[in-house]
């Protein structure tokens, strides 16, 4: 059975008193020994996939992994290594900077950037979307992987924490891949190869709305830990008011005997569960914008969330007041709808494919990332240049 520790402690929580609640997590999982032998070579996996502190909720508090670093060489461990490879368009050490990391370069801790790490391609076995995948060689070379997210929202995803973190193994290219091909399949994928030995989530100051980034933050004051990623996230996604069947990523885990997915089969220690359930504000998928006409038929909610996440950064940034300018009308098309619209029609997903000749702009994915969709209105339609370096996809 899959064990997962809760911690709670006050919800603005002292450096010390951070470090006892990850100690206990630990404890109750039996004790880092368990977990870590002596002369192992340990990658940490926090998320700092942005510059934004730990109190907003978006990246994992530096202090949870500086007590994990003790207790990793209270345990013998060899080198320990805090690696991450942030999205499309950001540099991790520049992050790691910012948000207060390079203290542990003074400790005799190698920062990676794992997006710029040497990468090796290896066999995803009987692949729900990849037959091949290239991963950071370094994580694979470790004896022990530490993974440390953050419990959040997502705009695409509903909800991110274990399994989803360890897209920060993978380069650009196959991160972009992944929106291109499956978001959800690509996670599991990733996780039939990579399998951290331990998960300690960062429930301390979770985010809820708009995550993974433009959210709210919610202090919980919480730390759930467990060997097991997909249990971790079951009971993850239970504090958040979340059922595993609205995470497809969470679905296709249990399925593929990636982790187990069933609350009932995973024993929960340390705060009851049910006393720490605090249902998170969902992303808001209203599409409602003036001059624009959204047609979703049989849309899924990544699609959904992308586009709104695009629509009210443009709007923001006063980009949609020049669409509206040039075009009179302007329909956003995903889901398996027909093109009957007049107007400007920009296709977002694999599934308008069937409608590409049509339309005067077609963006490629499942779900194709709000980055990308936007870049690609502002080079085809308004003839700006592109905020993000695209780079190759690993395609």
């Amino acid at each position: 059975m899959s064990i997962v520790a809760i911690t709670r402690g006050n919800l603005y929580p002292s450096r010390e008193e951070i470090h006892r609640q990850v100690y206990r997590a630990i404890d109750l999982l039996g004790g880092i020994n368990s977990f870590i032998k002596k002369g192992e070579r340990v990658l940490i996996k926090p998320n700092v996939t942005e510059d934004h502190p730990a109190d907003r909720g978006t990246t994992t508090d530096p202090y949870i992994v500086e007590a994990l670093v003790g207790l990793c060489r209270q345990a013998g461990a060899g080198e320990i290594i805090i690696g991450e490879g942030a999205g499309v368009g950001k540099d991790s050490l520049e992050c790691m900077e910012k948000t207060g990391w390079f203290m542990f370069t003074e400790k005799g801790i190698r920062l990676v950037d794992l997006n710029k790490e040497e990468k090796v391609k290896i066999s995803i076995p009987n692949g729900l979307v990849f037959k091949e995948l290239k991963i950071a060689k370094l994580a694979l070379e470790v004896d022990a992987i530490i993974n440390v997210p953050v419990l959040k929202t997502h705009v695409a995803t509903l909800i991110t924490c274990c399994l989803k973190n360890m897209k920060g193994v993978i380069p650009y290219e196959s991160k972009k891949a992944m929106h291109f091909h499956g978001l959800h399949e690509g996670i599991v994928d990733l996780n039939t190869v990579i399998k951290p030995r331990l998960n300690v989530v960062d429930a301390l100051v979770a985010q809820e709305g708009l995550g993974p980034v433009s959210g709210t933050p919610l202090p919980l004051g919480m730390i759930m830990a467990g060997a097991d990623a997909a249990a971790v996230d079951t009971v993850g996604a239970h504090i958040m008011g979340v059922e595993v069947r609205e995470v497809r990523h969470l679905v296709l885990a249990g399925e593929k005997g990636v982790g187990c997915n069933q609350l009932k089969e995973i024993k929960v220690v340390g705060e009851k569960l049910e006393d720490c359930v605090h249902p998170f504000v969902r992303p808001d998928l209203k599409l409602e914008f003036a001059g624009f006409k959204i047609i979703s038929e049989k849309g899924c909610s990544g699609c959904n969330m992308q586009v709104m996440m695009t629509l009210k950064r443009m709007d923001a940034a006063g980009e949609l007041d020049l669409l509206r300018k040039r075009y009179s009308k302007v329909n956003i098309i995903f889901g398996q709808g027909d093109l009957t619209e007049e107007g400007l029609s920009i296709l977002v997903g694999n599934c308008q494919k069937k409608n590409r000749a049509k339309g005067a702009l077609f963006v490629e994915g499942c779900p194709p990332a709000g980055w990308y969709i936007r870049d690609a209105i502002r080079k085809e339609l308004l003839g700006l240049e592109t905020l993000v370096d695209p780079g190759p996809i690993d395609l």
